[in-house]
């Protein structure tokens, strides 16, 4: 698969992984997060491709794209200052949509493992 595939289907699984999350259905979530752990683990293998993957699902319009793309930059070391940036405004944003509370949640606890220690540097989007 070229990125631009892999950008499609990623993106597919993390819309349905968010929508999942915020509906509470744990069991889909984590079903979509085996998937989307799939292709990152493909996908981490190569810092290029990585790059070109990621980078642009930072500014995606959907929040679940975007936090997962977030915590795969933390992960990959890619954009890392910029990635940051952007959880902190989904944890702080006061007009987020009550709906996403599931993803604003999961953003809170990885902003706050991030800060707790930025050496560790291994943040997965685990089950729930």
């Amino acid at each position: 698969m070229d990125s631009q595939e892999i950008i499609k289907t990623y993106t597919k699984l993390a819309i349905a992984w968010g929508n999942a999350l915020n509906q509470g259905d744990s069991k889909i979530a984590n079903r979509l997060n085996r998937k989307l752990s799939k292709i990152v683990l493909t996908v981490e293998k190569d810092k290029d491709l990585s790059k070109s993957v990621f980078t642009p699902l930072l500014d995606h319009e959907d929040l679940s794209v975007r936090f997962s793309a977030i915590v795969e930059a933390f992960r990959c070391g890619i954009s890392v200052q910029k990635a940051e940036r952007l959880l902190k405004s989904i944890v702080d944003d006061p007009v987020i949509d009550p709906s996403v509370g599931g993803v604003r949640s999961m953003a809170y606890i990885i902003l706050v493992e991030w800060k707790k220690d930025k050496s560790e540097r291994k943040i997965y989007l685990g089950e729930i």
